[in-house]
């Protein structure tokens, strides 16, 4: 008899601590810190001085972040997955965030931006028209001194 209530006993301790999950993701005091800060815009020179751009590679953007991008308010995304954060921003000028600063590119061409000797190419890989939401996708980038350029397959979004 004793033993049955020293189980039932634990079984009420054990399910007493189910109501607190400590699992990441679970973190009840997360709705206390305060917002991301946005990236700092920046030109594309001044953003890469003094770095060795072949260790460049584009950052993902915070929400902040899109919400700070200093481009035309007719905004398309490139992803790097169809659920994943934006890396580029883009319509008739690009943002891109590179070395931890927001980089506006205006557009010179067929789906180019650039500046400063950094280039952005973006091109659906597939016929966009005839789908609806995420397409496929072909993100360049170009950098000054840089030996390679980078390119990644990923989804845009308009």
């Amino acid at each position: 008899m004793k033993r049955s209530s020293v189980v039932a006993a634990t079984v009420l301790l054990l399910v007493a601590g189910c109501a607190e999950n400590a699992a990441v993701g679970n973190d009840r005091e997360a709705e206390l810190d305060p917002p991301a800060r946005p990236a700092e815009a920046m030109v594309a020179g001044a953003a890469l001085r003094d770095i060795a751009t072949s260790l460049v590679f584009p950052q993902i953007m915070t929400d902040a972040d899109v919400r700070n991008v200093p481009v035309a308010t007719t905004r398309c995304l490139f992803r790097m997955t169809r659920v994943g954060e934006p890396v580029v921003v883009f319509g008739p000028q690009a943002a891109v965030k590179l070395n931890g600063k927001l980089v506006p590119l205006p557009g010179s061409g067929m789906d180019t931006y650039a500046a400063d000797g950094v280039t952005v190419t973006i091109r659906p890989l597939d016929d966009a028209s005839e789908t609806e939401g995420p397409f496929e996708a072909e993100f360049v980038l170009r950098l000054p001194g840089a030996s390679d350029e980078l390119g990644y397959h990923g989804f845009a979004e308009c």
